[in-house]
C-alpha cells in the first residue's frame, strides 16, 4: 500500500518544547475566548504532579520529554520516565494475537472456545447460536462482562488470568460471562481481553510479560515497556508515582493491574509512540517487524462502523482516520493517537487522576502546532438554555451502547445542567448547548446529538467523538413537569455502593416458593423449633409490666453486667464497662464497621463467606479482598500464609467468622496466635464474629466451645467481638446482640447505636437477661440436637453418588459439593419447583462457594429424612437436574 501525505507544516522540536511548556489551548474552545495558559499552572490547576510527552512524525518520534514530577518533592519528569499505561495494553495485546494468526495459529472468526484449554466461555443462551470469536474480543463486541480492574493491593497476591475469569480470588471482580449477543453493539469489556491474555499464553507457553518482550518490546527496541509484576528494580526506580483523586500518592506508589493483557503495561511515552509509529509502519506497507500489511489494516478496518477495530480505537475517514486509544488505572491516565496517512500523532501520559483533563489540553496543544487534520474542534457558540430548556433535557438516559455503565443522570441545579455517567470516576459536570443544537462539556472533546419527541422532550442522546458514535442512551424516566425542574432521576437515585449490591441469592430461591407450603425449607439458618419458653415468658413478664419505653444506647446494665459474667465463664474475661448491647448481631456488626471504616479503606474477609460480612462493609465505601478457604477430604482449610500475605500494613479491618458460616470451619488456636501477633505488628484491626462459637460439635463436654480470639486477647488489642442471641438460644427473631470493644470506642459507639437505633426494647433484653443467666441447659440441648441433625444429614449425603460432604466441626450448616453443578442458583431453583426442597445456593456466599450447597441441620430428624429422599431423587430420578 503506498503512502500518500497531504502537505503539512514542518515540525520543530523547540517550537513544540515552547508550545507545551507555555501556550496550552483548552480542552473545548468557545467563541469570544482565547486561553493559552503555562503548563505549570495547568498542572497546579488539576492536581497533576507530572506528564510525558512524544510527538510523532511520519510514524518517528520527533519529540519527547516530560513537565513537573514523578511525585510531590520527586525527580523531574523526563523522556526517560516509565507510567502505568493501563487499557494502552489492549493494542499490544491485539498484536500479539494478529501475530498468532498470522502465523495460522488462530482464526479471528473461529469459536475460541476451541482453542481454549483450563477454562471456556460458559455456554448460555447468547453464545449457543453466537459463539465468541477472537474478532469480537479485539473489538469489544463479544457481550463479555467486567468493564475493567480496580488497583492491585501492594503486597497481596496478583491473581492470574484464569483466576479473573473465575472470579476467584485473589481476583477482586465477578466471573467473566457472556450477557448479551456476540456480534452486536460494542461494550467495552477487560474481561474480553483477559480471555485474550489467557488464549495466548496456553499456546506459547510463555508468561504474558515473557511473550510481549520476545515479540514486541525487544525487536521494536522498546527497552523501556514491561507487562512484570512486580517491575524490575531497573525500571521501577525510573516510574512515576500514582496519585488518586485527591492528589495523594498511592500506597506502594505505583498501581498494579493484574491482568495484564487489559491494563497491565508499564511504559515511556517514546516507547509507545515507537510502537504506534511501527503499526503505522505496517499499514502504509513499510517493513516492519511487528506485523504484515494486511494484518495492520484488518484491524483498522474491522470496526465495521463501530468506534473500535481490534485493538484500537478507529476515528475518521481518508486523511483524517487516525488510531487511538486510551487508559485509566488507579492514579494515572493516558492518552494516545496516531494519524495513519501522515503518522503524526501523540502519546500523553499522567501520574494522576485528573490527568483525564490535562491529556486533552496537551493533544489539542499539538492538533493546533502539528496540523493534524480532523482533530481540533471549532471554537463554540453558547447558547442559552432557559428553565423550559432544561427542563426537556433533564433525567435518567439509560445506556444502551458504548460505555459499561448503567445510566447518565443530566440534572439541573442553579439554573445549570450537569451530567454524570454512573459508576464512572468522573464527576458532574456542566453541560451546554452549541450553535447546532448539540450537547457538550469544557472537559472532554466529545460532543452528543439528542433526539426529541413531539412536544421536544430529549428522549435519546448519543456521545460522539468526531463522526464516530461512543456512547448511546435513552430516556428512562419521564421529565420534570413544568415548575419543577429540580426532582430528576439523581435525586431519587440512591448512591452507586448501594445500588452495587447484589440482592441475596438465597431470597431469589426462597421466593420461587410464594405461596407453596410443601416446600422443606433447609435455607435459613434458624432451627425449626421456638425459642425456649422461659425465654419468652421473660419477655411476656416485662410487656405486662409496661415496659415499653426507651431504654439506655448500650443496653440495660443487667443485661451488660449478665454478658460480662458470661463471657469470664467462657474466656476468662469480661466487663461491663466493654459491653455494648445491640439490635441484633449484624447491627453488631454494621455498628463496628461505621465506627473503624473509612471510603476507601482495605478489608479483608475469609470466604466462602455469610455475604453481609462481605457487603457490609462494601455499603460504607470499603474493599474487600477474600481469602478463600481450600476444600478437600479433610473438610474446609485455610492456608494461613495466604491469609497473612493479604494482611498488607495498609489493610484496616480483619472480618473473622470463626466458625464459620457456611462452611463449620474453625480456626485453631495456633492459627489465631500468629494472626493476632500478625495483626498487633501492623496495627489491623480484628472485627471477630463469635455466632457460632457455642455451637461446637466435634467436644461433647458439658459447656464445650469453639476457640476464638477472646480467649487469647488481652484489653488494649485492636479486637471487636460481636456476638447474637439468635444461634445460641434460638432467638433468630427477636433481633438481639452485643459487641465486645475496647472501652476507649464505647463514647463513640454509643453514639452510633442513638443515631442508627437508639435502643433495644426492654422487653428483648429482659429475655436476653433469662437466656443468659439460666439458659445453659437449653444451650446443651440444642447442641446436642444440632450434633444428631449433622450426623444423620452427613450420612446421607455421603451416601449419594457425585456428593462430596465432609462433616463440619461446628456451626449449623452442612456446605457440600456436586459434582456436575455448575449454576448453584439455577439447581436450588428447580429443587424447590420440581422437588419442594430449599437449600441455599452456594454462590450465594461469593464466587469461592460456586459448585456448592448449604443446608441447614437445625431440624428434626424426620424433616431431614424427608428432605435427603427428596435430595436424592433430584439427583437419581428419571429427570435428574444435570
Amino acid at each position: 500500500m503506498a503512502a500518500s501525505f497531504p502537505e503539512l507544516p514542518t515540525l520543530d522540536p523547540p517550537r513544540i518544547e515552547y508550545a507545551l511548556r507555555e501556550q496550552l489551548l483548552p480542552i473545548v474552545r468557545v467563541v469570544g475566548e482565547d486561553l493559552r495558559r503555562p503548563m505549570a499552572q495547568r498542572l497546579a490547576d488539576y492536581g497533576c504532579p507530572g506528564l510525558a510527552v512524544a510527538v510523532l512524525d511520519d510514524g518517528q518520534v520527533a519529540w519527547t520529554g516530560g513537565f513537573g514530577v514523578t511525585e510531590r518533592g520527586g525527580a523531574a519528569v523526563d523522556a526517560q520516565t516509565l507510567f502505568s499505561g493501563a487499557s494502552i495494553s489492549k493494542p499490544l495485546t491485539a498484536v500479539l494475537v494478529m501475530q498468532q494468526v498470522e502465523r495460522g495459529v488462530f482464526d479471528l472468526d473461529v469459536d475460541v472456545n476451541r482453542y481454549l484449554q483450563s477454562w471456556k466461555v460458559p455456554e448460555n443462551e447468547h453464545t449457543r447460536h453466537h459463539p465468541v470469536t477472537l474478532r469480537h474480543l479485539l473489538s469489544h463486541r463479544a457481550g463479555t462482562t467486567v468493564h475493567g480492574f480496580g488497583g492491585h493491593p501492594p503486597g497481596s497476591p496478583l491473581a492470574t488470568a484464569l483466576d479473573t475469569l473465575l472470579g476467584r480470588p485473589p481476583a477482586s471482580t465477578p466471573p467473566v460471562t457472556v450477557d448479551k449477543a456476540p456480534g452486536g453493539a460494542v461494550r467495552y469489556s477487560g474481561g474480553g481481553y483477559t480471555i485474550a491474555q489467557l488464549l495466548l499464553e496456553e499456546h506459547t507457553g510463555l508468561g504474558f510479560a515473557e511473550l510481549a518482550q520476545q515479540m514486541l518490546f525487544g525487536p521494536l527496541g522498546m527497552d523501556s515497556s514491561s507487562f512484570a509484576a512486580p517491575l524490575p528494580d531497573a525500571l521501577a526506580a525510573r516510574a512515576a508515582c500514582g496519585h488518586d483523586a485527591q492528589g495523594q500518592p498511592l500506597p506502594g506508589r505505583l498501581s498494579v493491574c493484574a491482568q495484564a493483557g487489559a491494563g497491565g503495561v508499564h511504559i515511556t511515552a517514546a516507547d509507545y509512540a515507537r510502537f504506534m509509529g511501527a503499526f503505522r509502519d505496517a499499514y502504509i506497507g513499510r517493513e516492519t517487524p511487528l506485523l504484515q500489511p494486511a494484518s495492520a489494516r484488518a484491524m483498522v478496518e474491522s470496526r465495521d462502523g463501530h468506534e473500535f477495530g481490534l485493538g484500537w480505537r478507529v476515528l475518521g475517514a481518508g486523511d483524517t482516520l487516525r488510531i487511538a486509544h486510551g487508559g485509566s488505572n488507579e492514579g494515572y491516565q493516558c492518552e494516545t493517537t496516531c494519524h495513519l496517512a501522515s503518522g503524526r500523532g501523540a502519546v500523553v501520559l499522567t501520574n494522576a487522576v485528573s490527568g483525564a483533563l490535562l491529556y486533552w489540553e496537551v493533544l489539542n496543544t499539538l492538533a493546533d502546532l502539528c496540523a493534524w487534520p480532523g482533530f481540533l474542534r471549532a471554537p463554540k457558540v453558547v447558547q442559552p438554555l432557559d428553565a423550559e430548556a432544561r427542563r426537556r433535557i433533564a433525567g435518567r438516559y439509560r445506556i444502551v451502547s458504548g460505555v459499561e455503565a448503567p445510566w447518565i443522570d443530566v440534572v439541573e441545579r442553579e439554573g445549570q445542567i450537569w451530567s454524570h455517567i454512573v459508576g464512572h470516576r468522573a464527576p458532574p459536570v456542566p453541560v451546554m448547548m452549541d450553535e447546532h443544537g448539540r450537547l457538550f462539556n469544557r472537559f472532554s472533546p466529545f460532543e452528543s446529538t439528542v433526539v426529541r419527541d413531539a412536544e421536544g422532550v430529549v428522549v435519546e442522546l448519543a456521545a460522539y467523538d468526531g463522526t464516530v458514535e461512543v456512547l448511546r442512551a435513552r430516556r428512562e424516566t419521564p421529565a420534570a413537569p413544568p415548575g419543577d425542574v429540580g426532582m430528576t432521576a439523581v435525586e431519587l437515585a440512591a448512591r452507586p455502593a448501594v445500588r452495587a449490591l447484589e440482592a441475596s441469592r438465597i431470597r431469589e430461591v426462597a421466593n420461587a416458593a410464594m405461596g407453596r407450603d410443601d416446600v422443606l425449607a433447609f435455607w435459613f439458618g434458624e432451627p425449626d423449633t421456638v425459642t425456649p419458653a422461659f425465654i419468652r415468658e421473660a419477655a411476656q413478664a416485662s410487656l405486662a409490666q409496661g415496659e415499653t419505653f426507651y431504654s439506655q444506647n448500650l443496653g440495660l446494665p443487667a443485661l451488660r453486667d449478665a454478658i460480662a459474667s458470661y463471657g469470664h465463664r467462657l474466656h476468662g474475661r469480661g466487663r461491663p464497662e466493654r459491653i455494648a448491647v445491640t439490635a441484633s448481631g449484624m447491627s453488631a456488626l454494621a455498628l463496628a464497621g461505621q465506627a473503624l471504616l473509612s471510603p476507601g479503606d482495605r478489608v479483608v474477609v475469609i470466604g466462602p463467606a455469610w455475604p453481609n460480612l462481605v457487603q457490609g462493609p462494601r455499603i460504607l465505601g470499603a474493599s474487600v479482598q477474600v481469602v478463600p478457604l481450600d476444600f478437600g477430604a479433610a473438610g474446609w482449610t485455610l492456608d494461613l500464609d495466604r491469609l497473612l500475605q493479604a494482611l498488607t500494613p495498609s489493610t484496616r479491618l480483619l472480618i473473622l467468622n470463626s466458625p464459620a458460616n457456611p462452611t463449620g470451619w474453625t480456626m485453631a488456636p495456633a492459627a489465631q496466635q500468629q494472626v493476632l501477633a500478625h495483626c498487633r505488628r501492623h496495627g489491623i484491626w480484628i472485627l471477630s464474629d463469635d455466632a457460632y462459637e457455642r455451637l461446637y460439635l466435634d467436644d461433647a463436654r458439658l459447656g464445650a466451645r469453639a476457640p476464638v480470639l477472646a480467649d487469647i486477647a488481652d484489653d488494649d488489642d485492636r479486637l471487636i467481638s460481636a456476638n447474637t442471641f439468635s444461634k445460641t438460644w434460638q432467638m433468630t427473631g427477636w433481633r438481639l446482640g452485643w459487641l465486645d470493644v475496647p472501652p476507649a470506642l464505647m463514647g463513640d459507639l454509643s453514639k452510633l447505636i442513638e443515631f442508627n437505633t437508639s435502643c433495644v426494647p426492654v422487653f428483648v433484653q429482659r429475655a436476653g437477661i433469662a437466656a443468659v443467666e439460666s439458659g445453659e441447659p437449653a444451650v446443651e440441648a440444642f447442641v446436642s440436637r444440632l450434633r444428631a441433625g449433622r450426623d444423620a444429614l452427613l450420612q446421607g449425603l455421603q451416601a449419594l453418588p457425585g456428593v462430596r460432604a465432609v462433616a463440619p466441626p461446628a456451626a449449623m450448616y452442612a456446605f457440600f459439593a456436586v459434582d456436575g453443578m455448575t449454576d448453584s442458583v439455577a439447581f436450588c431453583r428447580r429443587l424447590v419447583t420440581e422437588h419442594g426442597l430449599g437449600l441455599a445456593p452456594g454462590v450465594a456466599f461469593g464466587s469461592e462457594g460456586e459448585g456448592f450447597l448449604r443446608w441447614c441441620f437445625a431440624a428434626s430428624p424426620e424433616r431431614i429424612a424427608d428432605g435427603l429422599s427428596r435430595f436424592s431423587q433430584a439427583l437419581r430420578g428419571p429427570s435428574p437436574l444435570f
